[in-house]
């Protein structure tokens, strides 16, 4: 049988380490609006997939109407950019989904299932960051594996009318500005708390001496629709 020296041992086990510290790969939407999964819509011919970030920041539209599409992490609008997605149907699969990071953008579920892992869902991530969800169907089921965040830095509305979206931590303005307008659909919340124009006390946030001051401004308009707190 044939060993390893400890040299082979410490090479081998850097190199898992930096695979799984590498940054995502960006894959950029290049198409005006048309179809996710069709790979001329994106650079380098084809669709992000798993390690991959999924970046739609020319303006353009990206629609998933059916199929399944894995990757590590959508984002939507960045450095002043703008960037949109819809979904009627099929199943998105992401480590983390952002709307509106330094940018600006519309997202809007209205059939299939968007499930995110624990990268968590943020709609309006950061300052200069502006973003939109919609949520309309009521065949369409949004899930966080951890948080979801309207306006942590930047501004973040939802315009949840129909369907069903679960989560844990809940915020609602952290730093920023964060609208949730419910009209119907059901919030089904497994695990944290809810947080309204939190403040971003140092218990709850990364402790940003600038934004200690800052008035966050958190509004929850729910239509006399459920909110489910488990």
């Amino acid at each position: 049988m044939r060993h390893r020296t400890r040299m082979q041992r410490i090479t081998t086990t850097a190199a898992a380490l930096a695979l799984l510290s590498s940054p995502a790969l960006a894959i950029d939407w290049t198409g005006g609006s048309g179809a996710f999964g069709q790979g001329t819509n994106w650079s380098g011919g084809s669709v992000p997939g798993p390690g991959d970030e999924a970046l739609i920041n020319n303006g353009g539209t990206a629609t998933l109407a059916s199929g399944d599409q894995e990757f590590q992490t959508l984002r939507l609008g960045v450095d002043g950019g703008s960037g949109n997605f819809i979904q009627t149907g099929g199943t998105l699969i992401a480590s983390g989904a952002f709307f509106g990071d330094t940018g600006s953008s519309n997202g809007t579920i209205k059939g299939g299932e968007f499930k995110i892992g624990g990268d968590s869902i943020h709609v309006g991530l950061s300052p200069g960051g502006s973003g939109t969800l919609t949520i309309n169907d009521p065949k369409s089921l949004v899930t966080s594996g951890d948080d979801f965040q309207l306006g942590r830095e930047g501004t973040g509305t939802l315009n949840f009318s129909a369907g069903q979206l679960r989560a844990g931590y809940t915020v609602v303005a952290k730093f920023g500005t964060g609208i949730w307008n419910q009209s119907g659909g059901f919030f089904d919340q497994d695990f944290g708390d809810v947080e309204i124009g939190d403040g971003g006390r140092e218990n709850q946030a990364y402790a940003r001496p600038a934004f200690r001051n800052h008035q966050p401004v958190g509004r929850l308009h729910a239509g006399g629709r459920p909110l489910c707190h488990r």
